[in-house]
């Protein structure tokens, strides 16, 4: 995979992330940049979810890694997976959204 955005439509769903921290729940509105090889689960969805994935390559391989504790013991939310690093863009409904912050997390090779 060399890119993968989830972005919730409506509903919720509690994640968990290699060394990102604690599970946490997306909601409408919400926004993920998945990198490459990070290794995560859902634990749990709630109020009929809907997400819109947008992956390249739209066909990928998945892996299960049935051995992993998630979440991990130790935080590094500044690990870069092949390039990028892993984001959680919370919406804000009263605000805007002109920034979701993925330039700043994905390195330009060029």
């Amino acid at each position: 995979v060399r890119l993968q955005f989830l972005y919730c439509v409506r509903g919720s769903a509690l994640l968990v992330y290699e060394d990102q921290g604690e599970p946490f729940v997306m909601q409408r509105g919400d926004l993920v940049l998945q990198p490459p090889q990070i290794r995560h689960r859902v634990l749990e969805t709630y109020d009929d979810l809907e997400v819109i994935e947008v992956s390249s390559p739209a066909e990928h391989m998945t892996t299960i890694d049935r051995e992993m504790k998630l979440p991990t013991a130790a935080v590094n939310t500044q690990r870069v997976y092949n390039g990028q690093k892993f984001l959680w863009h919370r919406a804000v409904p009263s605000e805007p959204c002109e920034d979701l912050g993925v330039h700043a997390v994905c390195r330009s090779e060029g």
